[in-house]
C-alpha cells in the first residue's frame, strides 16, 4: 500500500469540509449504522430512527438533540451482518455465429449463482461532540456456482472464498445548525483499503476473491430532518478508485496450452451514489424504516481503454425495522430487494451497537 494509502487519505481529509460519504451514516441512511446519534446515511442499505423507552411513540431523544455523532471521548462498537443473493442467466455459444440468426455450434444458456455472507465488526470513537472517527474491518464468505445444464455434455464449477475484506477508515462530523428545528448536515470522508485478497492475487478456477484490489477515497454528505415521530434523510457519494500499475496477469495461449505473462495498467471506474428515505416511530422500541438507493459506476480502463460491459447501475430498495432491547441495545434488522441487474437479488442484514465511555 504504502504512498498510495497514505495520498489517499491525504485526499480523503482534504475533501471532507465539502462532502462526506454515506458509508456508515448512523441516522436514517443507506448502509448505516443502527442508532440515530452514531452515524449518516449510505448509498447502500439501509436506515433506522431508534425510538426511546417513554411512554408514547416518539423518536429517540438523539435524533431530536443537535449533535448525531458519538459523544467526545465514547466508544461504540458496531456488529454486522448480511447475506446477499445473486443470479443470472447468459447466453453460452460454443461454435462459430456467422450472422444474428445463424449459428454453427452449440448453444446454451450459463448460470451463474453467488451467495455472500459479510460479518464486520465498526468501532468508533467521538474527538469531540460533533466528529468521530471510524475503523471497520469485513470478514467474508463467498460461493459461486457456474452451471451449463444444457451443454453437452453439462458442466458444473464451484468456486469460494473465505477471510478478511477490504477494510476501511472514515471520520465524520456535523456541520453547525442555525436553527434546532433546521435539516441537520453529517459530511464524511474515508479511505478503503486493499487488506482482503483480489481477483489478481488468487487461483480463479478455485477461489473467490475477498476484496476488490484496488484502494479509493470517498466522500459524501447527508442530510436528515426530523418530524416527530419520522424523520427524512438523504444522502450524496462520490467515490475515486484508485489505478494500480504494471499488473501481472497469466492467460493461457489458445493455441499452444502455454502460459502468457503479460503487465497491465487498471483503473476502475469511479462511482456516484444517490439515496433517501424515510423512518418512523412506532411505538417507545419500535420503528418502521424504507429508503432506496442508486449508484452509478463508470466503466472500467486497461492500458487507457475501456473495458466493454464494466459501466454498472445498482439500484436498492430497502425496508427494516429497528428494536429497542430492555437493555436499550438497539437491534436493525432489513431485507433490500435489488432494482437492477448489477445489484443482488436481495440481502438480508442485521446490526447492533453498544457504546461505552465518554
Amino acid at each position: 500500500m504504502g504512498s498510495s494509502f497514505f495520498r489517499g487519505v491525504i485526499v480523503g481529509l482534504l475533501l471532507l469540509p465539502v462532502l462526506a460519504w454515506g458509508q456508515t451514516m448512523a441516522l436514517p441512511g443507506l448502509d448505516a449504522p443502527v442508532t440515530v446519534d452514531t452515524t449518516t446515511p449510505t448509498p447502500s442499505d439501509d436506515a433506522g430512527v431508534t425510538p426511546p423507552p417513554n411512554a408514547t411513540a416518539t423518536l429517540p431523544e438523539a435524533a431530536k438533540r443537535s449533535s448525531l455523532m458519538v459523544k467526545r471521548g465514547q466508544f461504540e462498537l458496531e456488529w454486522r451482518a448480511s447475506y446477499s443473493h445473486f443470479s443470472n442467466s447468459t447466453v453460452y455459444v460454443e461454435g462459430v455465429s456467422m450472422l444474428p440468426v445463424l449459428v454453427i455450434g452449440q448453444v446454451a444458456v450459463e448460470r451463474v449463482r453467488r451467495d455472500i455472507v459479510i460479518t464486520s465488526l465498526a468501532l468508533r470513537y467521538g474527538l469531540v461532540n460533533n466528529m468521530q472517527l471510524e475503523v471497520r474491518v469485513p470478514y467474508r464468505y463467498q460461493n459461486d456456482r457456474h452451471a451449463i445444464p444444457d451443454a453437452s455434455p453439462p458442466s458444473e464449477t464451484f468456486t469460494s472464498g473465505l477471510g478478511i475484506g477490504d477494510a476501511e477508515a472514515n471520520i465524520y462530523t456535523q456541520l453547525p445548525q442555525r436553527r434546532p428545528d433546521a435539516v441537520r448536515w453529517v459530511a464524511s470522508a474515508g479511505v478503503k483499503t486493499t487488506t482482503g485478497k483480489d481477483a489478481f492475487a488468487i487461483d480463479s478456477q478455485t477461489e473467490d476473491p475477498l476484496g476488490t484490489g484496488f484502494m479509493n477515497t470517498h466522500a459524501g454528505l447527508s442530510g436528515v430532518k426530523v418530524s416527530d415521530p419520522a424523520a427524512l434523510y438523504w444522502s450524496f457519494a462520490y467515490t475515486y478508485n484508485w489505478a494500480r500499475r504494471n499488473i501481472r496477469v497469466v492467460t493461457q495461449d489458445s493455441t499452444t496450452g502455454d502460459d502468457v505473462i503479460s503487465y497491465v495498467d487498471v483503473k476502475p471506474g469511479n462511482s456516484v451514489d444517490l439515496g433517501g428515505g424515510v423512518a418512523y416511530a412506532l411505538n417507545p422500541r419500535l420503528s418502521l424504516n424504507s429508503g432506496a438507493t442508486i449508484s452509478f459506476g463508470g466503466a472500467t480502463t486497461s492500458n487507457d481503454k475501456k473495458v466493454v460491459n464494466t459501466a454498472l447501475t445498482s439500484g436498492v430498495l430497502r425496508v427494516g425495522a429497528v428494536w429497542v432491547t430492555q437493555r436499550n441495545h438497539p437491534i436493525d434488522i432489513g431485507l433490500s430487494l435489488g432494482l437492477t441487474d448489477d445489484a443482488p437479488d436481495f440481502t438480508l442484514d442485521w446490526r447492533s451497537a453498544w457504546s461505552w465511555g465518554g
